[in-house]
């Protein structure tokens, strides 16, 4: 199996230099001397365990390999149609130039088979010595089901990645993210989002990243992270976007450099950008992150600068850290030299100011309660990154930034404490505040008329006391202060703001009275497990029952939603505000 990363980056040069290692830039079927060969739309590129590249041609319909100085067609075939600028999508499995393909996509190896995200022709193809087949989906018959391989439906597959146990993921554009799993069933991953073209794997941390067109998304453990930064030109707005005041633009292809920050292909402005996921730092590496009239292109040969590229889109990891770049109307495959992002320079014209490594991180981690429905300016990070930026604050610390790691899926309480615990260990955070509320433990599964459901306060809840303890375990060992945020549900402190019948199949009092009962009875589990994590409490209930009962009380959350409104929002800041100096107080400087 070739893995989707290689965690670590040797050590090169600050700036790597980029080369053209197939294409001279000319429109035509691929094929001949790597300085001769033409190409139609290199799209998706993989390196073999033997070190050579494979790239597909989306407009060509072809598999090319490129070793030895020469390109040569593994599989695919077709002339160009009388438009003259493209071969003419089919579908056949066979042997070599016998196969047909629909704008071959992404591409990964499994062993010494290559994987092909069939993309129009809606399945994944599978090339093992010379022989095409189909590995999943229905080829010619695009839509979404899930369940055997062979009868499973994709949309419209364009990224893939095969991960340590035989498991393949599929960026399929608006679906989500498929896995085939090694038993040969796909199923779709419960994701708040539905554009994906790029899939990249970091094995150390068991993390996958995922290029949408709503921003770049981290998967940790099956569970969502959080958008780590984000945003398009439609208007999706996400919180690292705010923060750092930078777009992501259109992420399409993507490969991890280390588990701390990946590259990706910008394939709305033609930019190829840099990010560190777990500060937001960012440059644009090559064109000018703008795109239209102020889009910067090129082929210049030499260090990676504004002009290294026309349009780069599908990314590849070569064992020497060397990063394969599909050049799509560049109509050449490139690549940059191994390089370490640590020292990484780019013209001042085209890059973003990074992140300062004087500031004091604080990661807030939680369920969508820490970020639902909010701007930058209405939330809770800012609301405590503005009180702590005092002048006493920053003598001691500097300066405070306070950013969001939104997790949602059914095990967000352990994925929470787990991420706590990596950001940790890894020393990327200062402080932590974790956040929780009953909700993350809700059977949300379907129940027969009747039936209500209820918390699991059996296997989920057992992972997740024993992820937390480990989390309070290593930020003891680090002195890093972490606190534990109990969070209300608006069933559990208003009766005027209910949200219970939007989370209970089939509305019934009686069901609503049970699970308040749960929430309940989870309020002091919570409480009791944060003393035993030796991490400190800031209980959110007190407050908001108090603001609740006001004769001029304000609502504190959205109608007919469990998340905070401003209003809650801010309540929920200044109570944490306290007990988080505290915390850091208590810490040795």
């Amino acid at each position: 199996m070739t893995p989707c990363s290689l965690s670590g980056v040797a050590a090169a040069q600050s700036t790597p230099d980029v080369s053209t290692i197939a294409g001279s830039g000319a429109f035509g079927i691929p094929g001949g001397t790597t300085a001769d060969s033409p190409f139609i739309q290199p799209l998706g590129a993989a390196v073999a365990p033997d070190g050579s590249v494979y790239v597909s041609d989306a407009g060509a319909q072809r598999i090319v390999r490129i070793a030895n100085g020469l390109v040569s067609v593994v599989a695919g075939g077709g002339a160009v149609d009388a438009s003259g600028v493209r071969v003419p999508g089919a579908f056949a499995d066979g042997v070599g130039s016998a196969a047909r393909f629909d704008g071959p996509a992404g591409l990964a190896f499994d062993g010494n088979a290559l994987l092909i995200a069939d993309s129009r022709n809606g399945c994944i193809r599978r090339l093992e010595d010379g022989v095409v087949t189909t590995f999943a989906g229905t080829c010619g018959t695009r839509g979404f089901a899930d369940g055997a391989a062979a009868s499973a439906r994709f949309f419209l597959p364009m990224g893939l990645c095969v991960v340590p146990g035989g498991d393949v993921f599929v960026a399929d554009t608006e679906v989500g993210v498929r896995k085939i799993d090694s038993a040969g069933r796909v199923t779709t991953m419960k994701l708040p989002f539905t554009d994906a073209y790029g899939l990249s794997y970091d094995e150390p941390s068991a993390t996958l990243f995922v290029a949408s067109k709503e921003g770049i998304f981290i998967i940790h453990r099956d569970a969502l992270v959080g958008v780590e930064y984000g945003g398009t030109s439609s208007g999706a707005v996400r919180a690292s976007q705010l923060s750092f005041g930078y777009a992501a633009g259109d992420p399409f292809g993507i490969v991890v450099l280390n588990r701390f920050t990946v590259l990706y292909s910008d394939a709305e402005t033609g930019a190829l950008r840099y990010l560190e996921t777990y500060t937001g730092s960012a440059a644009v590496l090559s064109g000018s992150g703008t795109g239209g009239d102020f889009r910067l292109v090129g082929r210049e040969p030499g260090p990676l600068g504004a002009r290294s590229f026309v349009q780069p889109l599908g990314l590849a990891l070569a064992a020497d850290h060397g990063i394969i770049v599909a050049d799509g109307l560049g109509r050449v495959v490139r690549r940059i030299a191994p390089w370490s992002p640590e020292t990484l320079s780019v013209p001042a014209d085209v890059s973003v100011p990074p992140w300062q490594p004087h500031r004091y991180r604080i990661a807030l981690i939680g369920n969508s309660t820490i970020w639902s429905g909010a701007t930058w300016y209405d939330s809770i990070e800012n609301g405590i990154q503005n009180a702590l930026d005092t002048p006493a604050f920053r003598a001691v610390h500097g300066e405070p930034e306070v950013l969001p790691f939104w997790i949602v899926g059914d095990n967000a309480f352990q994925a929470a404490a787990d991420y706590g615990t990596f950001l940790v260990q890894n020393r990327l955070a200062d402080a932590i505040v974790l956040q929780q509320s009953s909700m993350t433990l809700l059977d949300s599964s379907p129940k027969p008329a009747g039936q209500c459901g209820g918390l699991d306060f059996g296997a989920r809840w057992a992972a997740s006391r024993a992820s937390t303890l480990k989390l309070g375990a290593a930020a003891t060992a680090q002195h890093i202060p972490v606190v534990g945020v109990m969070a209300p549900a608006g069933m559990d402190v208003s009766p005027g703001e209910e949200i219970s019948w939007t989370i209970i199949p089939g509305p019934d009092e009686r069901c609503v009275v049970a699970l308040r009962a749960q929430t309940q009875r989870f309020h002091g589990m919570l409480g009791a497990l944060f003393g035993q994590a030796r991490i400190h409490a800031a209980d959110l209930w007190p407050a908001f029952l108090s603001e609740e009962r006001r004769p001029d009380s304000r609502p504190l959350f959205g109608s007919m939603d469990g998340h905070f409104n401003a209003e809650g929002r801010a309540l929920a800041a200044q109570t944490i505000l306290p007990v988080l100096e505290s915390a850091i107080a208590a810490e040795p400087k």
